[in-house]
């Protein structure tokens, strides 16, 4: 009966696995632009990814995420804020794959960061609520950030 249960188990991961496949990366090694999700894609409000090799680690204010393989959209931060100032401040690098890097208010994108470099977003009087995302396609990649209000 056991076996019976265990052959069950391992053709449900078989078939679950089929459904979660990495992106391939179509135009290149030193073009990153996302070729599979649009901008409506992007603002939905849920997450959709698969990824391996990830760690993430937070001490004070500032965060490192950094991944193997990441295909997909994750939200990494959502930052409430009510007539505010809120800095973005971001170190990325994509050693391979496709990478974007959004921030989202809404549905609309109000501001893609650098790729490979640091860059800071300063949004003034900020109202409402603003998402921090990334979106991949088989993308190796650092990202150290920071918010502040």
């Amino acid at each position: 009966m056991k076996i019976k249960y265990i052959v069950l188990l391992i053709i449900l991961l078989i078939s679950l696995g089929g459904c979660f496949k990495h992106i391939d990366d179509t135009n290149g090694d030193d073009d990153y632009t996302i070729e599979t999700f649009s901008d409506a894609d992007i603002t939905k409000s849920s997450s959709s990814y698969v990824m391996y090799g990830s760690t993430t680690t937070s001490m004070n204010s500032k965060t490192e995420f950094k991944v193997q393989k990441f295909s997909g959209i994750r939200t990494l931060e959502t930052v409430k804020a009510s007539n505010e100032t809120i800095i973005f401040n971001f170190d990325s690098q994509c050693i391979s794959g496709n990478l974007r890097i959004v921030i989202v208010q809404g549905e609309e994108i109000i501001k893609d960061v650098n790729i490979n470099g640091q860059s800071t977003v300063t949004i003034e009087n900020a109202n409402g609520t603003y998402i921090l995302k990334v979106v991949g396609e088989s993308a190796k990649f650092k990202l150290e950030y920071s918010i502040e209000k």
